[in-house]
């Protein structure tokens, strides 16, 4: 993981390349050693992909290890409300009012999948912090909400599924897919997914 980190921040500052990664299992994220993986790439990644408990895993371990940066905040704050969308629609309008502070440092889509359930996805901005009084302490960046979706997927009974093994693996690559040869928006992108 530390390798890949490396050659992901290189080619980042030779071009703008898109990094997407996944979230992999829930599992994975009882190691101490690559939640701290995850959490120094956040800032490298484009999109960010998991179903609804790979998210709750992730937001889990974070805290419980004490991880904190300002990405890892906003994804927080929309993992804690997924069953409030009400609230995360909330968060996003208080976040519009703060829309112009700052320096943009990064932007991630993140992409959350619940089996039959609708596909959310939406951004993280990371801007830099607005300028201090003097004597304060300061540090890190102010992370947003923006452009929260929520797009439908296809009905498909119970006698057309066979295995559902591999099926987040699919979404992934038919999303990335149509995100490098399609250049489609973030909405177009997961209705190619869930093909």
């Amino acid at each position: 993981m530390e390798k890949i980190s490396q050659r992901c921040e290189e080619k980042r500052q030779s071009s703008s390349p898109c990094l997407t990664f996944n979230l992999n299992g829930e599992y994975v994220f009882q190691d101490p050693q690559f939640v701290m993986q995850v959490v120094a790439l956040l800032p490298r990644v484009s999109v960010l992909f998991g179903n609804r408990n790979e998210f709750r895993a992730f937001v889990s371990s974070s805290r419980r290890l004490g991880y904190k940066s300002a990405i890892l905040n906003g994804i927080m704050s929309v993992v804690d409300n997924l069953d409030r969308p009400r609230l995360i629609m909330e968060q996003q309008e208080r976040d519009k009012a703060g829309e112009d502070e700052g320096e943009l440092l990064s932007r991630t889509t993140v992409v959350v999948t619940d089996g039959p359930s609708p596909v959310l996805a939406f951004d993280v901005t990371v801007s830099s912090p607005p300028p201090a009084p003097a004597g304060s302490v300061v540090g890190g960046g102010v992370a947003r909400v923006r452009n929260l979706r929520s797009v439908e997927s296809p009905p498909v009974s119970a006698g057309e599924i066979v295995d559902t093994i591999g099926a987040g693996d699919s979404f992934v690559a038919g999303y990335a897919q149509a995100m490098m040869k399609i250049r489609d928006d973030a909405e177009g992108c997961i209705k190619r997914g869930v093909i």
